[in-house]
């Protein structure tokens, strides 16, 4: 998918809530669904899943902030 550069239309990513952001990467912690799963019902992309779940992590053993 070519990139639309000069275009008016721009497309946009979604800004996500800091509440979703650690519901997902809670549920996607404790692996009470797939991966598959978590994928389709919050229609987040893979990677950015795994990227939330590092930070809770991260945050989660430093005992501050997680940076969702």
């Amino acid at each position: 998918m070519a990139a639309n550069r000069g275009n008016d239309e721009q497309e946009t990513r979604p800004n996500h809530s800091r509440a979703f952001k650690a519901e997902v990467a809670l549920v996607a912690v404790k692996r009470k669904k797939t991966l598959a799963e978590l994928v389709q019902r919050s229609d987040v992309h893979p990677n950015r899943m795994g990227q939330w779940r590092a930070q809770l992590r991260g945050g989660a053993a430093a005992g501050g902030p997680s940076g969702l």
